[in-house]
């Protein structure tokens, strides 16, 4: 059933849940629907596409949705006004590709992907190998990253964006060890409270074509090895304290010099590369910079 795009209004019907099971997508993106999700969805049982975005949804994700033998694998609750914490049990998805439920009023931490039943055995469990997009950002969690959300190095998370949340911390060690993450091609960490350095690490993450980190308590200065980073396309650094010098590994990757160079497609590069009425100065100093910005005033 596709309804997107229409002027629907009203609640989703709880009785839908046991009268369509054998239902496979239900589409009632961008319409002017209210209310909670009734957690009598959880009986279609044949469901792999849920899309639910862009509506006026409220109330919490009834963790009822997800089970182990669930056969979703699309879920779109985009700019609604959820709140609440996410469910645990979504994490035990088999068959789950994306995950989209940015914009919204979610709360509380990321939590682990241990399941209660794992706790006592200290058996990691990390995403669903077929997860391929997950997109949280303009919430309001907090908290760190969960170290286990990286440690299988057999995933297909391809698309990590967390952006404009209040997470802290700094960035876990599982995203590099045991050769890294190397089929992560977007990493959205902007607009948070993530601490420390920007390890020289990301270098070892090929994949990699963008990478935005603004806005965030970085410290430390950029490092050389992500010149290496040959598929990127996009690196934001601005609004954080970060100083020193752009290396010329990236201005060289920007310019397309060299044999580790790209394809020309590195367009945009941000750091805070002018001073401000404070400090004169800049924090950064770029010759190759798309965007120079004045960042922090202290």
């Amino acid at each position: 059933i596709n309804l997107s795009h229409n002027s629907l209004i009203g609640s989703l019907p709880p009785k839908l849940g046991y009268s369509w099971t054998k239902l496979q997508t239900l589409n009632l993106e961008r319409n002017r629907l209210w209310g909670e999700i009734p957690k009598d969805f959880g009986h279609l049982g044949s469901l792999r596409t849920l899309k639910l975005s862009h509506n006026k949804l409220t109330g919490t994700i009834p963790p009822q949705l997800f089970y182990s033998s669930s056969p979703l694998t699309y879920l779109g609750l985009v700019d609604n006004h959820l709140n609440g914490t996410l469910p645990q049990s979504m994490y035990t998805l088999p068959r789950i590709n994306e995950i989209h439920i940015d914009r919204n009023s979610l709360s509380g931490t990321l939590g682990s992907i241990l399941p209660s039943s794992s706790l006592e055995s200290s058996t990691t469990v990390s995403f669903p190998k077929t997860l391929t997009e997950l997109t949280l950002s303009t919430n309001k969690f907090t908290g760190t990253i969960p170290d286990d959300w990286f440690v299988d190095r057999d995933a297909s998370l391809y698309s990590l964006n967390l952006e404009i949340n209040q997470l802290s911390g700094t960035l876990p060690e599982t995203l590099f060890e045991n050769g890294g993450q190397q089929q992560l091609e977007y990493l959205n960490l902007g607009s948070n409270k993530l601490s420390g350095t920007i390890s020289s690490r990301f270098g070892e993450l090929k994949g990699l074509t963008h990478v935005i980190l603004w806005m965030n308590y970085l410290e430390g200065t950029i490092p050389s090895e992500m010149g290496t980073l040959s598929n990127l396309e996009l690196l934001h650094v601005t609004y954080n304290y970060i100083s020193g010098v752009v290396p010329q590994e990236l201005c060289d990757l920007r310019n397309g010099v060299g044999v580790s160079s790209g394809s020309g497609g590195f367009d945009i590069l941000s750091a805070d590369c002018v001073g401000n009425k404070k400090n004169p100065l800049p924090k950064v100093e770029c010759s190759c910079c798309s965007i120079c910005l004045a960042g922090y005033d202290n």
